[in-house]
């Protein structure tokens, strides 16, 4: 078994150390990678993983979820990729077409780059390098530890049963051996149903982040998968939403629901989520009554708690700001209240209608 490193705190967060390699590691928010092979490759094959071209303007727009990275294996896109995404080639593709193409990156095992790298033909930007964590041996890291400086994310998998168990000892080995490199973590979840994809996706990458350990995701899921890649990227970014190591939404927070609670929560909810959802990286708290309520949302940026039958007080974090409005102003007392302290940005449709 692998001790853990001196110094582990496992029930504080500590985000793992490491040098930034171009858009990867350091104090940058986590990547999020996909695979398409098997996918078509092409502009409206991306509009699921958070990139839109708009071939009326000949330009691209993304999403807050617009994922990094995607890897195209043999293939090289025939498009302009947009300037925030990347793709990742076999390195034998990529040094086939002299690593001239923009913002193609290669793939190694360890082996390729080794051999790459004695030609001389690695990338200066950034080299991928796939690693199991039963390779990781101690004296492993200690070798990478060794590369400090040169363009390297590994890109760490698993075939083990636990992979939460054994991609965080391979963690502790770099750690032990002072690895700095970047580190995505590779799950391989092909086989499973889309729920069970994000479970199993959830518990393990989930804890992991939570431990400070990881630069970046990658899941693989089946081509045929329900919800396709879209139901993959939001998988991804939901983790990291919920580990809070990168925000891409608005955030709610509410209650289940009790005989206490005072309005429709759920219709409530969706009302508010209807005109707040564009509002990243906001936390508002939804809570059904005042016994319970402030208390379950204190880290909350804004409450929204029912007080009595019809009427709703406002919270701003942990002060009230406007008690027993009725609730049918409560929703526009809402936003005014988000405005007011500066958190209010217009949707887009709203922001180009006003232009």
């Amino acid at each position: 078994s692998t001790p853990t490193p001196e110094g582990h705190d496992r029930y504080g967060y500590t985000r793992r150390h490491t040098e930034p390699v171009s858009s990867t590691g350091g104090t940058q928010v986590p990547v999020v990678c996909h695979d398409m092979t098997g996918r078509p490759l092409t502009t409206a094959g991306l509009f699921g993983l958070g990139h839109r071209y708009r071939p009326e303007l000949d330009k691209w727009a993304a999403d807050d979820a617009a994922c990094d990275f995607i890897f195209i294996g043999d293939r090289t896109c025939d498009f302009a990729l947009p300037g925030w995404l990347s793709a990742i080639q076999d390195g034998a593709t990529w040094v086939k077409h002299g690593g001239h193409t923009e913002r193609h990156h290669p793939l190694w095992t360890s082996a390729t780059y080794e051999a790459a790298r004695a030609a001389g033909k690695i990338d200066p930007k950034i080299n991928f390098l796939a690693i199991d964590a039963d390779e990781l041996t101690a004296e492993r890291a200690e070798e990478l530890a060794s590369q400090q400086g040169a363009p390297i994310v590994l890109l760490l998998s698993t075939a083990q049963k636990n992979v939460l168990a054994s991609l965080r000892a391979a963690f502790f080995r770099l750690s032990k051996g002072r690895c700095t490199l970047p580190v995505v973590i590779r799950h391989d979840l092909c086989g499973r149903g889309a729920e069970a994809v994000q479970l199993k996706a959830a518990a393990d990458l989930g804890g992991l982040l939570l431990d400070g350990f990881g630069d970046g995701l990658w899941i693989d899921g089946d081509v045929g998968i329900e919800g396709g890649l879209q139901a993959l990227n939001r998988t991804a970014f939901g983790i990291l939403q919920a580990t809070r190591t990168r925000i891409s939404r608005t955030e709610y927070i509410s209650c289940p629901s009790c005989g206490r609670t005072l309005f429709d929560l759920q219709e409530t909810t969706a009302k508010i989520r209807a005109v707040t959802d564009h509002l990243k990286g906001i936390k508002i708290g939804i809570m059904g009554c005042i016994v319970n309520g402030p208390g379950e949302m204190a880290d909350a940026d804004y409450g929204y708690v029912g007080t009595g039958p019809g009427k709703i007080t406002l919270y701003k974090e942990k002060e009230v700001v406007q008690r027993n409005i009725p609730e049918t102003e409560a929703v526009d007392a809402l936003i005014e209240l988000i405005r007011s302290h500066g958190d209010w940005v217009e949707t887009p449709d709203q922001a180009s209608a006003s232009a």
